[in-house]
C-alpha cells in the first residue's frame, strides 16, 4: 500500500492542523520542513569528487514549499 507524506513549511505551520484533521489513514504522514537551508551551495569548491552514481530525490521539493507552503509526496 502506498503512504503519502505532506511535508508542511515552517512558515506554514498553520495548514498541519488542517491536514491532521483531513487525513484520517494510517497512510498519512506530516512531516515539518527540518532543513534551515540548502546544504549543497558551498561558498567553495569541494576537494574531494562526488561519489554518488546518481541524485536520490526524484524531483526537488523545494519550490513548492516556498511558492505554496507544503510538498507532498507518494511513497509505494
Amino acid at each position: 500500500m502506498k503512504r503519502i507524506i505532506f511535508v508542511v513549511s515552517r512558515n506554514h505551520l498553520d495548514l498541519v492542523p488542517g491536514l491532521e484533521r483531513g487525513s484520517n489513514t494510517e497512510n498519512v504522514e506530516i512531516i515539518v520542513d527540518r532543513r534551515w537551508n540548502e546544504r549543497r551551495k558551498a561558498l567553495e569548491p569541494i576537494p574531494f569528487p562526488d561519489h554518488r552514481r546518481s541524485e536520490r530525490r526524484i524531483r526537488s521539493t523545494s519550490r513548492e514549499l516556498d511558492l505554496i507552503g507544503i510538498a507532498v509526496a507518494v511513497v509505494p
